[in-house]
């Protein structure tokens, strides 16, 4: 294991330890091979160094990557458009959620080491997709059949939808909310409904 400045860290060297924000979130999870996307998150953090493994892996495009980009940038544009009262158009949400499904299906743990990238930006957007991830996993672990895994993936990436509706200001705030805020935060599920 190596403690290397960003500047040092080159494509395709693993994570041998958490990446941890100084608040104590956690950017990204050990085991990540780095990508140049991911050294832009850390730099964007300024994070100023990190430990990797002693060996670099080979960095190919998956198409788990492209999938779960899909799945993140449509569950960002539904939210948002019910942000800002437009019409939803789910029709390619759950055309990426069927995709997820039959990945998930085929090599659950290629998908696994997807999650985990947390993006304060977008957190709720990526925590949407991972919820997706690890409940289709878990649905294949108890052997449901495919039309419940699918009704489970499609409820599990928009069950956070009700936060569009809640001020920026209170979901996004640093600090504790105050009660009168949590009771806005806590009418999130009835908004997704």
């Amino acid at each position: 294991m190596q403690k290397l400045s960003l500047d040092e860290i080159k494509a395709g060297m693993k994570l041998a330890k958490d990446v941890v924000l100084e608040d104590g979130r956690i950017l990204l999870l050990r085991g990540f091979a780095i990508k140049p996307r991911y050294l832009n998150k850390l730099k964007a953090y300024k994070v100023p160094f990190i430990y990797v493994e002693d060996n670099i892996t080979e960095l190919e495009d998956i198409s788990e990557e492209r999938v779960y980009e899909d799945a993140f940038n449509n569950i960002k544009g539904i939210m948002e458009s019910i942000r800002s009262d437009e019409k939803v158009d789910i029709v390619q949400l759950k055309e990426t959620v069927n995709d997820m499904v039959h990945h998930i299906l085929n090599d659950d743990m290629v998908f696994m080491t997807l999650t985990g990238i947390r993006d304060i930006d977008n957190y709720t957007f990526l925590h949407s997709v991972d919820v997706c991830i690890y409940s289709v996993v878990t649905a294949k672990a108890l052997n449901m059949g495919h039309d419940e895994i699918y009704d489970l993936a499609l409820a599990a990436i928009l069950h956070d939808v009700g936060k569009c509706k809640v001020p920026l200001s209170i979901l996004n705030k640093p600090g504790k909310l105050t009660g009168e805020e949590f009771e806005i935060m806590k009418r999130h599920s009835i908004y997704g409904y």
